[in-house]
């Protein structure tokens, strides 16, 4: 399985491709990695990906609100 660096770098080329600003948050293995993508702007967003092993369960809801 790849390592959280490589799921992040991933993810954002990803969500750079389609011109999204804000910030990337991805949480695997007991480890975090955050990346700002874009410059600011009003139109930011915040995305977080929970990365589990399948049959491992569902992850908690990340949001605050929802935990």
């Amino acid at each position: 399985m790849a390592d959280i660096k490589d799921v992040t770098a991933v993810i954002a080329s990803a969500l750079a491709e389609v011109s999204l600003a804000g910030s990337l948050d991805v949480k695997m293995d007991g480890g975090e990695s955050v990346e700002v993508l874009g410059p600011p702007s009003a139109g930011d967003v915040e995305v977080t990906v929970v990365v589990s092993r399948v049959g491992e369960g569902s992850p908690p809801d990340p949001r605050p609100d929802r935990g």
